[in-house]
């Protein structure tokens, strides 16, 4: 495989380039009810279950350092549905955990769940 180094990249039929910082290191389509499981990924070797709306995300090319942006959206089970909260713990290089709540501070399963982090990698 060959590797090809630019600074700005342009989608066939986009009119606007963006940096490729600006693009995804690593991302996450998943199920997260029963034994959860990824639709879709990019950098991401496995998906953990750490508990109830608990979840790990382990990258195939780690980060360079901690210092990367994680973010979260989920969809949770109808229950406090409308005011839930995520929250990324503190990374480590190699993988991310994140947890879902609902607005009465009970952890939440998400039936649907969005991972990404923008940063540089190692």
């Amino acid at each position: 495989m060959s590797t090809l180094k630019v600074t700005n990249i342009q989608a066939t039929g986009e009119t606007a380039s963006r940096a490729v910082s600006g693009v995804a290191a690593a991302w996450a389509d998943a199920n997260g009810t029963g034994t959860v499981s990824m639709d879709d990924s990019f950098n991401i070797s496995s998906m953990d279950d750490d508990g109830t709306g608990d979840y790990g995300f382990n990258f195939t090319s780690s980060f360079a350092s901690t210092a990367y942006c994680p973010q979260a959206t989920g969809r949770g089970d109808g229950t406090g549905e409308g005011s839930w909260c995520t929250s990324t713990r503190v990374p480590a290089t190699s993988s991310c955990d994140i947890a879902y709540w609902n607005s009465s501070g009970t952890a939440q399963d998400q039936t649907a769940l969005s991972w990404s982090a923008l940063g540089d990698l190692a």
